[in-house]
């Protein structure tokens, strides 16, 4: 379904408007949580989707907020109160939690997805995901850098930094998952880099600038190291999988960004989705190179 998302997007919200009307209460109680939050990826789903149309994208990503919101809440135990039942859907649920979290980012809710990136990290570790905890992290990270303004850049500075050091924790034999970790990094490096450069932290902000470049090049030499032995050894190539957008698997990895991919608006605004506050940061900043 989420292959066609707007006709998806549709009929979820017409399977929602039958709950809401004469007999809906007869409707399974799980439905309406399933049906919110698969309304809600399909507005983030970018699948299908002809061109870019920044106005449209942030208006589904209200909506997509709200449905998250209230898939999460009514996922949590009938026991607690609004609040309490929101948090342990949360819980239940750190990869519909994050999700949530860019869709707070993309509707201009910066302050608001760091608060849900970070729930979202905490529980990610619960659950034993440390990868999508550190993503997690890193994406707060870039919220706060999004909500700083002029010099008050702390909150962001040090979350970044934290988040950054982080990386390196994560382990394993899933090398398009490192590769996709080591790509967020990059990404929060040239937030990081971004936001000390407009704070007049010119030293700072170069260092990280240049710290981030080295990230994405070390990333894709190592890529097609790993290609070239393959090849040698006639391992088969890993099946393509369509890439939906909403989910914290679909985010960027090796050789699909790099230093010079932050010039460019459109990469800028349709596969980062980063916010105008944080592209104008990052557009001077990039005259460096």
């Amino acid at each position: 379904a989420l292959q066609l998302p707007r006709e998806a997007a549709d009929d979820y919200g017409r399977c929602l408007g039958l709950m809401d009307g004469i007999g809906g209460e007869n409707a399974d109680p799980s439905e309406r949580p399933l049906a919110r939050l698969g309304r809600a990826r399909a507005l983030r789903s970018r699948a299908g989707d002809d061109g870019f149309n920044q106005e449209d994208w942030k208006r589904r990503n209200v909506q997509a907020a709200d449905d998250y919101r209230a898939a999460l809440t009514l996922t949590g135990s009938d026991d607690f109160d609004e609040e309490e039942r929101l948090a342990d859907g949360l819980a239940r649920n750190p990869y519909a939690a994050w999700e949530w979290g860019m869709s707070l980012r993309a509707s201009g809710s910066y302050e608001d997805a760091a608060r849900t990136h970070g729930r979202a990290a905490r529980a990610f570790e619960d659950v034993g995901d440390h990868a999508a905890a550190v993503v997690s992290a890193l994406d707060r990270g870039i919220d706060l850098a999004a909500a700083s303004s002029g010099t008050d850049v702390k909150d962001a500075r040090d979350a970044l930094k934290a988040a950054i050091l982080s990386t390196p924790t994560v382990k394993g034999d899933d090398i398009s998952l490192l590769q996709r970790v080591v790509a967020k990094e990059g990404e929060a490096r040239m937030a990081l880099a971004s936001i000390l450069w407009a704070a007049n932290d010119k030293s700072d902000g170069e260092k990280e600038f240049f710290d981030a470049c080295a990230t994405f090049d070390q990333l894709d030499a190592d890529a097609d190291a790993r290609d070239k032995v393959a090849q040698k050894t006639g391992a088969m190539p890993k099946p393509l999988i369509l890439n939906l957008g909403y989910s914290i698997d679909d985010i960027l990895g090796a050789r699909e960004v790099g230093c010079s991919s932050f010039k460019r608006e459109s990469f800028l605004t349709e596969k980062l989705q980063w916010p105008d506050v944080l592209q104008e940061k990052v557009l001077k900043l990039e005259k460096l190179k």
